[in-house]
């Protein structure tokens, strides 16, 4: 059975949208990409419109294999 939600829950999803997803002056970008040989890169960044400051982040993963 289903507990009923509280009150304050209620527009909680509603709310995410705007606060998480689309920030008003703020520019959002998120990647994820895998090459063929393996590599996995993990790419996000931000920039702010009304200062003109950017930040961002760079991730890589690679996992040798090796044979015996």
């Amino acid at each position: 059975m289903c507990n009923t939600p509280t009150y304050c829950d209620l527009g909680k999803a509603a709310k995410d949208v705007f606060n998480k997803a689309y920030g008003f002056g703020v520019v959002k970008i998120d990647l994820r990409t895998k090459s063929c040989s393996g590599m996995k890169f993990f790419t996000s960044g931000h920039a702010y419109t009304d200062t003109g400051k950017a930040s961002g982040n760079l991730e890589t993963k690679y996992k040798s294999v090796t044979m015996d």
